[in-house]
């Protein structure tokens, strides 16, 4: 996916507090040595004002991923294997796939530089407040940038993600086969790429929500030939297995179950696939080609700070990531 008009993405990175890092960790049942990565995610929407810009904070998520520390040995393809929920999450925020890339390596680069700074602390825990920017485009009302705008609504059920979100027992794995079918199966096509996929006339408001399509809402099409926003329909399945319109379920069924049973965990996440076969070219984690500036820690940044930058719902001046943060 290529850079997408009228969104920015800012990023730093910073220790959690080690008491808060220790009672995960226990309830865990973690005994070795581990990374604990934390991604705060705020959904800033970016108005513009006569002369400048107004910042105003819509919604804001979690999500983590534990990754041990003695993993030297492991080829690139299993770090990167940790990083698969959140590289999909990223990919819904409209990150490139480089800037994912980078994300992951600055990441365990600064993960890497707390290790060296700390070497008998058994968990480094990293906090990363990522700001996710809908920016108001000229000429745009701010209704439709609204309207575009990435937030949670509109994404993947984030419990989805993780890699036994949708399991209720261990011995079901039919919910497992279900999160397999709505991640890996059915396709989700951006609104720029509608037309070259040739299902432009396929969907021009959502039946579910009756929405358009945008960059930030992608639209699926189950084997009926019926196109939804991925998300919303999504959700549905979660709920009824059967097509919204026609209340189909036996072809879905079917393909659900022929197709998860094909997938192996190198399949879970195309996003990552790209990654790692770009990676294991130079067998070493690849540094991004071009980066617009050095990361935060790299000039003003303090070790062992647990301070956050607030984002306050209105305000009316730049907000932290122009002076320090790295921008996605």
């Amino acid at each position: 996916m290529g850079l997408v008009s009228g969104y920015e993405h800012h990023y730093r990175f910073s220790e959690a507090l080690i008491s808060s890092s220790n009672e995960a960790i226990s309830d865990l049942g973690i005994q070795r040595k581990v990374l604990i990565f934390e991604i705060r995610t705020k959904f800033i929407l970016q108005r513009k004002l006569d002369d400048a810009y107004g910042y105003e904070m819509m919604h804001s998520e979690a999500l983590s991923v534990t990754l041990p520390v003695d993993q030297s040995s492991d080829s690139l393809e299993c770090i990167y294997r940790h990083f698969d929920h959140i590289s999909y999450r990223l990919d819904e925020y409209l990150m490139t796939d480089d800037q994912i890339q980078s994300f992951i390596h600055k990441a365990l680069d600064y993960a890497q530089q707390i290790t060296a700074v700390h070497p008998s602390r058994p968990i480094v825990p990293i906090v990363v407040d990522l700001y996710v920017c809908t920016v108001q485009l000229d000429g745009e009302t701010i209704d439709h940038t609204i309207d575009r705008s990435v937030r949670p609504d509109c994404l993947i059920p984030l419990h989805l993600l993780r890699p036994d979100g949708a399991a209720k027992d261990d011995d079901d794995d039919s919910c497992l086969r279900l999160r397999d079918y709505l991640l890996c199966v059915l396709p989700r096509i951006r609104a720029d790429d509608l037309h070259v996929e040739g299902f432009g006339a396929l969907m021009e408001t959502c039946p579910i929500c009756l929405g358009g399509p945008t960059a930030a809402a992608p639209v699926s099409l189950l084997p009926c030939r019926h196109a939804f926003h991925s998300h919303c329909v999504v959700r549905w399945l979660m709920e009824r297995e059967s097509c919204p319109m026609c209340r189909h379920d036996e072809i879905i069924l079917l393909e659900k179950g022929r197709r998860a049973k094909e997938l192996d965990t190198s399949q879970i996440n195309r996003i990552q696939d790209r990654l790692i076969t770009r990676a294991q070219s130079t067998n070493r984690l690849p540094r991004p080609a071009r980066v617009r500036r050095a990361p935060a820690w790299h000039d003003d940044y303090v070790m062992g700070s647990t301070n956050h930058l607030p984002v306050p719902t209105r305000v009316r001046r730049a907000p932290a990531w122009h002076g320090d943060y790295v921008m996605g």
